[in-house]
């Protein structure tokens, strides 16, 4: 499927679920959860899955129950080269919240992660994430990859917002951080850059 638009899971609908199967582009928005009222939406991927195209998935502020989630045990969902996912809070892969996904799931980022809005959280989970595009949290936000393998990737950390890593990776790159950010890293890492 090919949206060239905009797509509503929980803006104006609280609880709202899309299922995904064979892939979807996205050319337009996303909006997945309301930003103001805490209503909550989720997107579940059903076996490997592409989020291609040249869209943006907007967040709402229920940190606890907007996700894209990953639906079958021992499958990837790859976010692609032009996607942006941005906004309060939610989380990507498994989702431990209002509908649960499996925890052996697989995330390949390609796209721009961006936690943007202050007060937010946006949690990469599941298995196993591997970061090949871009790691991004300004304006207040805090953005939290879980289980990390491979090279960090390319990192934007602004004033006032936090990026924690956990997993077992390697910081291929000097990370550039400015004044009042916060940088954690856990689990087992090598420093290369």
């Amino acid at each position: 499927v090919t949206v060239n638009g905009s797509l509503d899971v929980g803006r104006q609908n609280n609880g709202a679920n899309l299922t995904v199967i064979n892939g979807l582009v996205l050319n337009g928005t996303l909006y997945l959860g309301n930003a103001t009222n805490s209503w909550w939406g989720q997107v579940g991927f059903v076996g490997t899955q592409t989020l291609g195209g040249n869209g943006t998935v907007i967040l709402g502020n229920q940190g606890t129950c907007n996700a894209l989630r990953v639906d079958t045990a021992g499958t990837t969902l790859t976010i692609g080269s032009g996607i942006t996912v941005r906004g309060h809070s939610g989380q990507i892969g498994q989702s431990t919240g209002c509908i649960g996904s499996p925890a052996n799931v697989t995330v390949i980022n390609q796209g721009t992660l961006a936690a943007d809005v202050s007060g937010g959280t946006i949690f990469t989970r599941g298995q196993s994430f591997v970061n090949a595009g871009v790691l991004n949290s300004t304006n207040g936000g805090h953005l939290s990859v879980q289980n990390l393998t491979g090279d960090v990737g390319v990192v934007s950390l602004l004033a006032g917002s936090t990026l924690t890593l956990n997993g077992i990776y390697t910081n291929n790159l000097g990370l550039h951080l400015t004044t009042n950010a916060v940088l954690n890293l856990s689990g087992s890492w090598a420093n290369t850059g």
